[in-house]
């Protein structure tokens, strides 16, 4: 039976497998945890934005002709994934991630072997390093990955030492 929508989407324990995502999701947001050996494809019916992936081993995810989160409504020209910077993949404790940007079905971007111990996650107070969270989205055209500061934006959106740098250097602008 086909799915043509749902509120939130949870993929929990999966192994050896492909999952297909092709409907919309209201919230924006896949999570993604205790997976190993799964490729996850979003096609461009979807509507995921956000994709939160914890202690995971060997996934893929590959955005094909996926949308961006933020489509500006002027025209009906399609923003694909990474078009903003809301669209991000938050990931904690996961070895072997590979991010795939297909545009009009050619492979554009290609991210392999993100891995949770290679960016230097270590473990700090009660926190284990499988607990310190990374963000993979495009920054100038690239699939890049940066560690989480642990600063929110408003909203409550996580920031990178980078974006925290910017947001203190407006602050002091506007307190000059």
């Amino acid at each position: 039976t086909p799915i043509y929508g749902l509120i939130k989407l949870n993929l929990t324990q999966l192994q050896d497998c492909t999952v297909v995502v092709a409907c919309k999701v209201l919230t924006g947001t896949l999570d993604l945890s205790y997976c190993r050996n799964v490729v996850l494809r979003l096609e461009r019916t979807t509507s995921i934005s956000t994709i939160q992936a914890d202690v995971c081993q060997n996934v893929t995810i590959e955005f094909h002709n996926a949308p961006s989160g933020k489509q500006d409504g002027s025209n009906n020209a399609l923003k694909y994934w990474g078009a903003d910077t809301d669209d991000r993949i938050y990931h904690a404790g996961v070895s072997n991630l590979t991010v795939k940007l297909y545009e009009n079905n050619s492979l554009v971007h290609s991210l392999d072997s993100i891995d949770y111990v290679t960016l230097g996650a270590k473990a700090v107070g009660s926190a284990t390093a499988k607990e310190v969270q990374f963000v993979t989205s495009v920054l100038d055209g690239k699939l890049v990955t940066e560690g989480i500061k642990g600063v929110t934006q408003g909203g409550g959106v996580p920031m990178t030492e980078r974006e925290a740098k910017v947001a203190e250097e407006r602050r002091a602008k506007v307190s000059e």
